[in-house]
């Protein structure tokens, strides 16, 4: 990344496609054979957001799965067993793929950051540093 006048980096992912400067953020993601890079001046930064995604979906179906299992769970009878199991296997699979998003927009652009692996708080931290870094460059150019 080439560096604007009297820029500075504050904050650098582990794998360096997330980077925060005290001019701008910039993501630059690789998948595959495609790069993808995305840059938004802090100037021009709207909103910043943390949201869980998940599929609701897949944790009522276990649910209404796991209480007919138990409503029509007879002995000898393999059914009910069954809607219960695929209940608790829905339920993993619900919880399991759960995630955090991280959502820097501005009007033309947002960066979007799973951040699954590093939790609430971190993605918090995150935040708090994003919005630091746009006061002081807002204060800068007083």
């Amino acid at each position: 990344m080439k560096m604007l006048e009297n820029e500075k980096i504050i904050l650098e992912s582990d794998t360096k496609e997330f980077i925060l400067t005290t001019c701008r953020v910039r993501q630059e993601i690789k998948t595959g054979g495609n790069k993808q890079l995305k840059s938004i001046l802090l100037e021009e930064l709207d909103s910043c957001s943390i949201k869980y995604k998940s599929r609701l979906s897949i944790l009522i179906l276990g649910i209404v799965l796991a209480l007919l299992g138990l409503v029509f769970n007879k002995p000898l009878d393999g059914a009910g067993i069954t809607g219960i199991f695929i209940g608790i296997i829905l339920g993993a699979i619900y919880y399991f793929t759960r995630s955090i998003v991280i959502y820097l927009s501005s009007k033309k652009e947002a960066i979007t950051i799973n951040a699954k692996s590093v939790g609430f708080e971190k993605s918090k931290e995150l935040i708090d540093s994003v919005e630091e870094a746009k006061n002081n460059r807002y204060h800068l150019k007083k």
